[in-house]
């Protein structure tokens, strides 16, 4: 990507990073964070629902890595779990990305 493209991408970074903290006052992280995927053309429902369905592959089971003083059942990996996948659904910053 030449350089002029990445800095007009910094910058539009930049700028809808501004917006965003003053459109961002009083939000939770949590919408921030989808704020952010937004701008950036990201299929929230998409992305949402990809992780969703990965999590609800979790097993009940034990966690030996944490602490459970209250010996509540853990969600645990099965060993055909696999992450989701997001690498379809980047919205605009593969115009961002490396070449």
């Amino acid at each position: 990507m030449p350089i002029y493209m990445r800095r007009y991408y910094i910058n539009k970074i930049s700028d809808i990073h501004k917006k965003q903290e003053e459109a961002s006052k009083g939000k939770s992280n949590d919408q921030k964070a989808m704020d952010t995927l937004e701008s950036f053309d990201i299929d929230i429902d998409k992305a949402w629902t990809r992780v969703h369905f990965a999590n609800m592959l979790k097993e009940k089971g034990i966690n030996n890595t944490r602490d459970n003083k209250f010996n509540l059942p853990d969600l645990v990996k099965p060993e055909s779990w696999q992450e989701p996948y997001h690498y379809d659904n980047v919205g605009t910053l593969e115009e961002i990305k490396d070449d």
